[in-house]
């Protein structure tokens, strides 16, 4: 049946954010609460030295995608943050839909920002990189030692994974202990169905027809949920997982060489499964409607998926919002079984770089770039700012004595992380070490925790991290064409093999392979 579902709720901005960014907007008007530091700092580089005469620098921060959840603008943890760190920091939200345009513009026109927050997916690293290798970024190896505890663990072996091709290193990443992607799916509904945890391919797509056909949410209407949810942009994994690709990204094949995903066989099987899923109207048909934060958040916060990829945190909130209305709702992390002769499937791709003393692994989050153009004030305001939350865990609990209390070494909130996400910490200012795993439990029950640590056991780590010039130049629009023929495709718009076909002349086209040699020869050179 032709399912016509609702979309009701605001959309999630917890996670990672893909794709671009807007207009210039918000500036903050309103006068920080001092721009004179409040006391000592945790930090070692804001010390006795930012003296009370120390004028503090306007510093303009441009983030990607827009925070709907609080307002980053105008909150308790920025005007702390400026306090600690005696600046003024002004906020610049671009919605992801403009990001290449809007930033490419600014930098233009002498108005880009002076601090740049930007997600991680390759393609967006690509493009920042590429602004650096164009003299419009200051090199973060000019800036580090002026932060010696973002050093402690961003060190030389951390920094090579970030080198640029043009061996300058632009980006600085904020590592975080969440944020993983997995694919999860909805424990209760196998329950309530009498099925199992899928085991085989088959019993997987079995699975996700029921979801679709019977009545797994118990509301006693059959088929009036989807089995599964992707939107045309991304959060493709569900389907991509049985043929162990990627969504879009750099992988090793057998012989040790880098191919991107989107171009293997794996990926052109992925994309005739979606098509057969949305065929059989097992996911959503209206797919092509949804826009980035809106479509695939509002089905799954509305009881109406059964299996859909999402970062740990992100889940975890979705879990939260379900159990307002479905109490023992459970949703887990699902190892998404292999399709026929695929060796290995892959459920969630993570941001890994390191693992914690616990052995478990610390991803990042966002990515961070400094313009070459700021004034020498606002670079020492900059680095301020990362040193100290490298080190003070403002960013994670918020507001001494409003959101936390502290007595030695123990931290205890006195508020939910939800009330810390309106206040501004936590997605908001991530800048610094977020070390958010012994919070959990203040947000979340036991398993769900658990089952958070589940996410980043489960990711495979990205290959690489680094980039070349003509992918620099030509992911943006490697990736923008392959949206725009994998969406016809699996909409029935456009036959498949005719479809892949054109998709392999395009990407020939926009310079894909010259793009794969000049990483296959990094990733040789790199690895000798």
């Amino acid at each position: 049946m032709n399912k016509k579902i609702r979309l009701t709720g605001r959309a999630a901005a917890f996670g990672l954010t893909v794709s671009v960014l807007m207009t210039a907007c918000s500036n903050n008007d309103n006068a920080p609460a001092s721009n004179q530091p409040s006391g000592a700092s945790t930090s070692e580089s804001t010390s006795e030295s930012t003296s009370a005469s120390t004028a503090a620098p306007t510093i303009t921060i441009a983030f990607k995608g827009v925070f709907t959840d609080g307002d980053r603008t105008n909150n308790p943890v920025l005007k702390e943050l400026e306090k600690k760190t005696n600046t003024i920091i002004k906020v610049q939200e671009i919605p992801d839909d403009s990001f290449v345009q809007k930033l490419t513009l600014e930098f233009n026109s002498g108005t880009a920002p002076d601090l740049i927050q930007a997600s991680t997916d390759t393609q967006t690293i690509a493009l920042i990189n590429n602004f650096g290798a164009s003299g419009m970024l200051t090199k973060m190896t000019d800036l580090l030692p002026k932060m010696p505890n973002v050093q402690k663990f961003y060190d030389k072996e951390m920094q090579t994974k970030f080198v640029n091709a043009d061996g300058n290193l632009y980006v600085l990443p904020t590592p975080r202990d969440i944020g993983y992607g997995a694919v999860f799916i909805r424990q209760d509904w196998l329950d309530n169905l009498g099925l199992k945890s899928p085991q085989t391919f088959d019993e997987y797509k079995e699975v996700l027809k029921q979801f679709a056909t019977k009545d797994p949410d118990k509301d006693g209407i059959d088929g009036d949920t989807f089995g599964v949810a992707f939107d045309k942009a991304g959060g493709l994994e569900p389907v991509l997982a049985p043929f162990g690709v990627p969504n879009s990204d750099w992988m090793k094949t057998d012989d040790n060489k880098l191919v991107w995903s989107q171009i293997t066989p794996g990926y052109k099987q992925a994309i005739g499964l979606a098509r057969e899923l949305v065929a059989a109207n097992v996911a959503d048909p209206e797919f092509v409607l949804y826009q980035a934060n809106h479509g695939k958040p509002e089905l799954v916060k509305s009881n109406k998926v059964g299996v859909y990829s999402s970062v740990s945190s992100g889940a975890a909130a979705d879990l939260a919002v379900i159990q307002e209305k479905t109490p023992d709702a459970k949703l887990v992390v699902l190892n998404v079984p292999p399709a026929p002769g695929i060796a290995k499937s892959v459920s969630g791709y993570g941001n890994i770089i390191t693992k914690d003393k616990d052995g478990l692994p610390v991803g990042f989050s966002s990515i961070w770039a400094v313009n070459s153009k700021a004034k020498a004030d606002v670079l020492e305001g900059i680095a301020r700012i990362f040193d100290f939350t490298s080190s003070d865990k403002l960013i994670t609990v918020g507001v001494d004595g409003t959101d936390n209390t502290k007595s030695g070494d123990t931290t205890t909130l006195t508020k939910d992380l939800k009330g810390l996400r309106a206040d501004g910490a936590w997605d908001v200012y991530n800048i610094g070490f977020m070390d958010q795993r012994e919070f959990w439990k203040y947000l979340w029950p036991e398993a769900t925790v658990a089952n958070m640590n589940n996410t980043g056991l489960s990711a495979h780590p990205r290959e690489v991290y680094f980039s070349t010039p003509t992918a620099d130049a030509q992911l943006p629009q490697i990736t923008a064409k392959a949206t725009e023929i994998f969406t016809q495709i699996i909409s029935g718009k456009m036959d498949l093999d005719a479809g892949w076909t054109e998709w392999e002349k395009q990407f020939k086209l926009l310079k894909g392979d010259v793009m794969t040699q000049e990483m296959n020869d990094r990733y040789a050179k790199d690895t000798k």
